[in-house]
């Protein structure tokens, strides 16, 4: 597989596995992370090559509600990098 290099290109790599155009990603703080809607990835990585890093061979990342809801944590998986 090709290098992954830029934000852009994970991008397109994470909206294409799952057959969406939702998922960005964004650098919040010092941290990159995978955002899809209010859903933010349990998983970062302090530069983006130990994100890709870490998303590698992942079947499945979990992504996590943002805000706090009356139903409790909201989470869902969406594809990984394997």
């Amino acid at each position: 597989t090709k290098m992954i290099r830029t934000c852009k290109q994970l991008e397109n790599k994470l909206n294409t596995i799952n057959n969406t155009t939702d998922i960005k990603i964004k650098k919040d703080g010092s941290m990159y992370i995978v955002v899809m809607g209010g859903y933010e990835s349990d998983i970062w990585g302090y530069c983006l090559k130990d994100l890709v890093n870490e998303l590698k061979g992942l079947e499945t990342i979990k992504m996590v509600y943002r805000s706090w809801t009356m139903q409790g944590m909201k989470v869902k998986t969406i594809k990984g990098i394997k």
